[in-house]
């Protein structure tokens, strides 16, 4: 063989192979496994529509007609960023209308 061929490595086969060990985050063998392609199911209400869809719709038609108010953040619950929204809107509002006046 000549100098420049080079021969691949040769691979220690006089390793001891480790002992298999689950992983601590790991199922029980008894334990059915969860399939990965399948994604856990959203809870459904008993009529099968999603919990809170209703509420959704109805903050998005607000947001539509009644964003600039923040009344939709009201429909879902947010009150804190409603009052912010609703507080802002209103002076900006009033300082629209005093700068007008000028």
């Amino acid at each position: 063989m000549s100098d420049d061929q080079q021969q691949p490595p040769e691979e220690n086969s006089e390793q001891p192979a480790a002992p298999e060990t689950p992983a601590p985050d790991a199922a029980p063998a008894d334990a059915p496994e969860a399939s990965p392609e399948a994604p856990a199911a959203a809870p459904q209400a008993a009529g099968g529509q999603i919990p809170g869809a209703e509420k959704k719709i109805l903050a998005g038609i607000m947001g539509i007609v009644f964003g600039w108010l923040g009344v939709h953040k009201f429909v879902l619950g947010y009150t804190k960023e409603g009052v912010i929204l609703l507080s802002c809107s209103i002076g900006g509002y009033i300082l629209g209308l005093s700068l007008i006046h000028i």
